[in-house]
């Protein structure tokens, strides 16, 4: 055969054979708008539509892939990654922190930029401006006139319009509804305010429907001479030498995308050092609860109350249940703290030494309740006696 056959539903194909010398003359077939590429052609045809890397996941220019390499060697030596995810989090950085490198940079050139149009293209890029801000004239209009009127360049679009209605009128002889609703928008009155004003004439009332766009005009025209005219020039020199930052579509768009790749780098950085935080708990050991402080104190307060009443039955001594404690606080205390080779004949008998005393705040505190308690029911017991009870 000739011509080289693809059959697409058995993926199966027929090449000519070498001997046949049509087919060494034959070009390869082109490829159809369903043809399968090759995943080179693919990261080719990828990294074409890369233009700046900063919102890029996987494919990257070789400038950008250059500098996440090394900081990822960086932050790899600086944070030693233990596990996968926390490798994953140093890519995750690295590539998050060389977006925002590179939009350092690009910022860096794009306020060169903005000074160039600031002298070159300042008129047109403010009358741009105040054209965006007209557009919600009609959904806005208070806000929208006082924004223009404050503006050289809006003031004299507002000028346009009103010297477009006073050409209708001179044409015309007077407005429609569509030029009056116009005329209440570029006053800045809002819609709910319209029905039974006086501000725009009616509509047959040339004369006066010529003097409200004349009296307009002439202040506009009065407010740009007496403000406006100086305050756009200062504006200008301010952003020609870089004092002011005159940012447009073009700057806001890399502002936010350094914003991006910032918050990427501290969530990273934030994951990562919670997973370090996590691991290091992990070989500490559980965090000790307050119910298990509290657990642990009433039981060393147990043994110790035992401890008390096996010394008061082998002094043959029988006390109340409050005075337990008070008694034999200072003895008791001596016979389980002090050494058994200090210890009087029979201390032996006595068990144990008491159990090592919690070193929490709340056994402190328990502590001294305690000695609070077998101070007042010492008090109690020396009364009784006094008394020969």
């Amino acid at each position: 055969m000739a011509d080289q056959i693809h059959n697409l539903n058995d993926s199966t194909t027929t090449t000519p054979s070498a001997g046949d010398p049509a087919a060494a003359e034959s070009p390869p077939p082109p490829k159809g708008p369903g043809e399968v590429r090759t995943e080179d052609f693919k990261r080719s045809s990828r990294g074409n539509a890369v233009k700046d890397s900063l919102r890029s996941k996987v494919v990257f220019t070789p400038v950008m892939a250059a500098a996440i390499a090394v900081l990822k060697r960086i932050f790899t030596t600086q944070f030693q990654p233990q596990t996968e995810y926390e490798q994953m989090l140093i890519s995750d950085m690295a590539i998050a922190k060389a977006k925002l490198d590179r939009a350092g940079e690009l910022l860096l050139l794009d306020g060169e930029r903005v000074v160039e149009r600031a002298v070159d293209f300042w008129d047109v890029d403010q009358t741009a401006s105040a054209l965006a801000i007209s557009r919600s004239l009609s959904r806005n209009p208070e806000r929208t006139v006082h924004t223009l009127g404050n503006t050289k360049r809006g003031a004299e679009l507002l000028i346009s319009y009103w010297t477009g209605l006073a050409t209708a009128l001179g044409t015309n002889g007077g407005w429609d509804e569509a030029q009056r609703r116009l005329a209440y928008d570029l006053l800045g009155v809002r819609e709910e305010l319209r029905s039974g004003s006086n501000l725009v004439p009616a509509a047959t009332d040339a004369a006066g429907l010529s003097a409200l766009a004349a009296r307009q005009i002439a202040h506009l025209r009065q407010r740009i001479e007496k403000n406006l005219q100086a305050e756009d020039e200062r504006r200008q020199a301010l952003v020609v030498s870089g004092l002011e930052l005159g940012e447009d579509a073009d700057t806001k768009k890399l502002r936010r995308k350094e914003s991006l790749a910032r918050g990427d780098y501290n969530r990273a950085l934030g994951l990562l050092r919670q997973s370090r935080a996590e691991a290091q708990a992990a070989v500490k050991g559980p965090a000790t609860s307050p119910a298990a402080e509290d657990h642990a104190v009433e039981r060393h307060s147990e043994q110790w109350r035992a401890q008390l009443r096996q010394i008061a039955e082998q002094a043959g001594v029988v006390f109340e249940e409050d005075d337990e404690e008070a008694a034999f606080a200072p003895e008791a205390e001596a016979m389980v703290d002090t050494p058994k080779a200090n210890a009087p004949a029979g201390a032996a008998a006595y068990g144990p030494t008491a159990p090592p005393r919690p070193i929490s705040g709340r056994a402190r505190r328990d502590r001294e309740k305690r000695e609070r308690e077998r101070a007042k029911a010492a008090r109690r017991a020396q009364r009784r006696a006094e008394a020969g009870v």
